[in-house]
C-alpha cells in the first residue's frame, strides 16, 4: 500500500467527510454517557497544505480554501471553519495552512470522559500520528489493520460509540463487497453503535452498487449523503464522495440536509455534479 492522503488533504471529499464527522461527534456529546470513537484508517492526523505534497496537487484550493471566506456558512461547515481557525492559531498561523485529519478533529472534540482508538497500518504514517496526538489523554494510536480492530475493539465497554471507516480503496480489501462484509461484522458486534463509511464517487452508478449491497444486508437505519462537483462524463479521477451512516444520531440527517445544498453550490460554482441524501433503509 502506498496511498498518502497528504496529496488530497482538504479537498472536496475531505470537506464532506469532516463536516459530517463533526456533526456526528457533537450529536453523541448531547448525552452525558461516555462513548468510544474507532477510526479504522486514521492517516497521519495533520497536513501542511503549503508543503511540497500539498502544493503538488493543490486539491485543497478547490476544497477547504473555498470555505475560508463564507460568513453565513451553514451548520457543520461553520463548525469546521471554527476548528480550522483554532488549529492554525494554535500553530501561529493566521491563514489556513494546516488541515486536520479525522484523528485531530476527534481529539479536539472529545470530552474527558470519552475515548478514541486510531488505527493506521502504514508504520511511518502511524509514527507521525503518534507525534500529532502526543499528550492527548484517552486517545491511543495503533499501527494495525483497522478492519481487524472492528473485531478487537467492538463492542466497546462504554456501550456507545462511533466507528469511522475511511479506507484508501486501493485494493480488493477495500472493494464494495469487502467493505459491506466489514460493516456487517462490526454491526453484529455493536448493533447500537453509529457506523460512518466514507466512499469515493467516480460515477453515480458505481455508488448505487454499494447502496444495493447495503440494502441486502438486513441492517436497518442506513442513511447516506453524497456530493460531487463534476458530472459523470468528466475526465477526472474523482467526481466526489459520499457518507453512509448506520444508526445516525437524532437530528444529524436534518443537519446534513440543511448543509448539503449550500455546500454543493460553494464547492461547485459551475453547478456540475449533484448533491443528495436520504434513507437507504428505514427503521
Amino acid at each position: 500500500m502506498n496511498y498518502r492522503h497528504g496529496f488530497h488533504a482538504g479537498n472536496v471529499a475531505d470537506v464532506l467527510k469532516h463536516t459530517v464527522l463533526i456533526l456526528l461527534l457533537e450529536a453523541l456529546k448531547r448525552k452525558d454517557k461516555p462513548f468510544l470513537v474507532l477510526d479504522t484508517h486514521a492517516g497521519r492526523g495533520l497536513y501542511d497544505l503549503h508543503s511540497k505534497t500539498g502544493r503538488e496537487t493543490g486539491e485543497w484550493q478547490q476544497g477547504i480554501a473555498l470555505l475560508q471566506d463564507w460568513p453565513d456558512a451553514p451548520i457543520g461547515v461553520r463548525d469546521l471553519q471554527q476548528l480550522m481557525l483554532r488549529l492554525n492559531k494554535d500553530r501561529g498561523q493566521t491563514d489556513w495552512r494546516y488541515y486536520p485529519g479525522s484523528p485531530e478533529i476527534i481529539a479536539r472534540l472529545l470530552r474527558p470522559v470519552d475515548r478514541a482508538v486510531c488505527c493506521e497500518l502504514q508504520s511511518d504514517e502511524a509514527k507521525a500520528l503518534q507525534l500529532v496526538l502526543e499528550g492527548r489523554r484517552r486517545i491511543s494510536v495503533r499501527n494495525e489493520d483497522g478492519y481487524h480492530a472492528l473485531r478487537a475493539q467492538l463492542p466497546p465497554v462504554e456501550k456507545r460509540g462511533l466507528v469511522l471507516i475511511d479506507p484508501p480503496y486501493e485494493n480488493e480489501a477495500d472493494s464494495w463487497s469487502a467493505i459491506v462484509r466489514a460493516l456487517q461484522e462490526g454491526y453484529q458486534r455493536f448493533a447500537t453503535g453509529t457506523f460512518a463509511l466514507w466512499y469515493p464517487i467516480k460515477a453515480k452508478i458505481d455508488a448505487r452498487k454499494l447502496h444495493e449491497k447495503m440494502q441486502r444486508t438486513g441492517i436497518r437505519k442506513i442513511w447516506y449523503s453524497e456530493l460531487t462537483v463534476f458530472n459523470d462524463v468528466a475526465n477526472v479521477g474523482l467526481n466526489g464522495s459520499g457518507m453512509l451512516i448506520i444508526n445516525p444520531p437524532f437530528q444529524v440527517p436534518e443537519q446534513v440536509d440543511q448543509m448539503l445544498l449550500p455546500l454543493w453550490k460553494k464547492m461547485s460554482p459551475q453547478q456540475q455534479g449533484y448533491c443528495e441524501s436520504g434513507w437507504l433503509v428505514g427503521e
